[in-house]
């Protein structure tokens, strides 16, 4: 049986380009550990595979995606082979290996044409057919898909709302960037990271996301006043996350 450490506090070492972690022993009646485990199951429901790989994706763990998916593709239960390739698939896509994602999707489902339409109101199929046509660089079918998912999303009452809907927009923001509509990007950042820093902790992967986003726009527009501040922002939550 492992054990579990709570990060103390992370301050840099002088002189060195060097950290110290104080690390801090949690025990079976810990609080903040008992807190913690609530929290991650209430948002993954009952432990199984599935639940195993929604929790690594959430926290951007999408080597390790991979990497399963290639050591289990036989063990891989039936009824879980549908919503692992959609996961497969979004692993690819932030991994900008859209050759992969794309033969992902098309193992599940059949959406090459524009005309026949996969089922409405349902939140997995729609984030398919987004993440299909945003590989495909069709940004106006991927913006009305993935608005779709936000339409049911928004519908729904429940705790991870706020920060399933802060990945939809961070989604929304990356395509509008692709259309060079970076004033309506920059808003979906924003609204993204705001809804992220509210809901997650921040350590969150996510966050980093949606600052490497907003700080993409800033470049690009030329606003060079805060690139610094997001710039260190970035580093701060990544070095929490390690």
């Amino acid at each position: 049986m492992g054990s579990i450490f709570r990060i103390e506090s992370i301050e840099p070492l002088d002189d060195c380009n060097a950290w110290r972690i104080k690390l801090l022993l949690t025990a079976d009646k810990d609080p903040e550990l008992a807190r913690l485990t609530h929290h991650m199951q209430s948002q993954i429901g009952s432990l199984g595979i599935s639940s195993f790989i929604l929790l690594l994706f959430l926290w951007g763990k999408y080597k390790e995606i991979k990497e399963l998916g290639d050591l289990t593709p036989r063990t891989i239960p039936e009824d879980v082979k549908t919503y692992f390739s959609t996961i497969l698939a979004a692993s690819d896509l932030a991994l900008g290996k859209i050759e992969d994602g794309i033969g992902q999707l098309l193992s599940v489902v059949n959406i090459r044409d524009k005309q026949s339409h996969m089922p409405r109101g349902n939140k997995l199929n729609n984030y398919r057919k987004f993440m299909l046509y945003y590989m495909q660089g069709e940004w106006d079918l991927a913006i009305k898909s993935i608005e779709e998912v936000v339409a049911i999303e928004t519908c729904q009452t429940s705790e991870s709302q706020q920060e399933w809907l802060g990945f939809y927009y961070m989604l929304i923001g990356k395509t509008r960037c692709r259309q060079g509509r970076y004033s309506d990007a920059m808003t979906y950042a924003s609204k993204a990271y705001e809804l992220c820093k509210s809901s997650l902790p921040e350590t969150h992967p996510y966050l980093a996301s949606c600052l490497q986003l907003i700080l993409v726009i800033n470049i690009i527009k030329g606003q060079t006043d805060q690139q610094s501040a997001i710039s260190k922002e970035i580093v701060k939550v990544q070095t929490r996350s390690l």
